[in-house]
């Protein structure tokens, strides 16, 4: 397994409204999804900053308790990864997840945090 890049930041947050309008008028961020529960911006070098208020645990729950920012290490194929990683005695947290584009799942670190693995850029730069 070889670590690529952190490819995916997400946060859970109370305050989504605020963290939008910070990311679009502090940061100059452009949300490629705004819906109330979530809001994903797409950095131009492919990185995602994604901010989920805190219903949206009801997708996964794992992150019911995500006190922290979650950062997602890129990797080549994510199944093959996370079962290397197991045979290392890492934890994972909850199943694969897939959708149309990639596959991501969560471990827990010794920091008690959790952390995780994509296989893919979830999301095309959308340019204007």
């Amino acid at each position: 397994m070889e670590l690529k890049g952190i490819s995916w930041l997400g946060t859970r947050t109370k305050n989504i409204e605020e963290m939008v309008k910070f990311c679009t008028e502090k940061l100059g961020l452009k949300p490629v999804i705004l819906v109330p529960e979530m809001a994903v911006f797409v950095l131009p070098n492919g990185d995602v900053f994604e901010i989920m208020a805190p219903e949206i645990r009801q997708r996964q729950p794992e992150l019911e308790g995500l006190e922290c920012p979650k950062a997602e290490f890129l990797v080549d194929d994510v199944k093959t990864a996370r079962a290397d990683m197991e045979k290392l005695g890492v934890e994972f947290v909850g199943p694969v997840h897939t959708s149309e584009k990639h596959a991501w799942t969560n471990f827990r670190a010794p920091d008690g945090h959790l952390y995780g693995l994509t296989d893919d850029q979830p999301l095309p730069i959308k340019k204007k």
